[in-house]
């Protein structure tokens, strides 16, 4: 899979990305700086009932974090996932989604600066 990130642009893309098959997945606007003491990624868009599988990277897609089976549209990150992520750094994540027949669809990456 390829991602592909905008060039230095000052700011972070608006967060609402397109998954396959018609459903659009999008980032919760708080997401787009999240609290070092308590980083909480939040996003909507999937069929209700979806299980989702998140992954978390630096900006040269170093995965940091990663978790599969996740049935809330939330995830906590626990407190040692970014401690290698300066402050004002950013991270790179995506979900993709399972809705409860088997469909999936999955995100293209979301921005997030890390305070």
């Amino acid at each position: 899979m390829l991602v592909l990130l905008p060039r230095d642009t000052g700011r972070a893309p608006d967060p609402v990305l397109r998954g396959t098959e018609g459903t659009v997945l999008r980032a919760d606007p708080a997401t787009s700086t999240l609290d070092r003491r308590h980083p909480v990624l939040r996003w909507s868009g999937a069929t209700e009932g979806s299980r989702y599988t998140v992954v978390v990277s630096t900006r040269d897609l170093t995965v940091l974090f990663r978790r599969s089976d996740v049935v809330a549209n939330e995830l906590e990150l626990p407190p040692d996932a970014l401690s290698g992520v300066a402050p004002g750094g950013e991270i790179v994540w995506r979900i993709e989604a399972i809705a409860p027949g088997g469909r999936q669809a999955a995100s293209e990456a979301f921005v997030s600066r890390v305070q």
